[in-house]
C-alpha cells in the first residue's frame, strides 16, 4: 500500500505533480567528511559536526517520507562512494 501523502502533498492536493525523482546515495560518513572539508575553507558557519548531524536529521525526518510517497516516481538514482565522483546506480 501507498504510504500517505506527505504534509506539504495534502496541503497542494492534486494540483501538485511530480514529473519524476532523481535520488542521489551518499553515506553520511562521507557527506559528512566532504562537508567538514569544505568547512576549512567555506567560511560557512554551519559547516561542523553539530549543524551537520542536525541536517542529516531533518533529512531523515522530512524529506525521507516525501521520498517513500514519490517512490514509484524515481527516474533516476546516482550514488556518491568516496572521494571520486558520481556513479549511476542500477535500479
Amino acid at each position: 500500500a501507498k504510504p500517505p501523502a506527505p504534509p506539504r502533498q495534502q496541503q497542494a492536493g492534486d494540483d501538485f505533480r511530480v514529473a519524476g525523482v532523481l535520488v542521489f546515495d551518499c553515506p553520511e560518513e562521507v557527506m559528512e567528511e566532504r562537508l567538514l572539508e569544505r568547512g576549512k575553507t567555506s567560511g560557512r558557519s554551519d559547516d561542523n559536526v553539530e549543524s551537520i548531524r542536525k541536517r542529516f536529521k531533518t533529512f531523515g525526518d522530512e524529506t525521507m517520507p516525501v521520498l517513500k510517497y514519490y517512490e514509484h516516481q524515481v527516474t533516476g538514482r546516482a550514488g556518491v562512494g568516496g572521494p571520486g565522483g558520481v556513479v549511476a546506480v542500477p535500479g
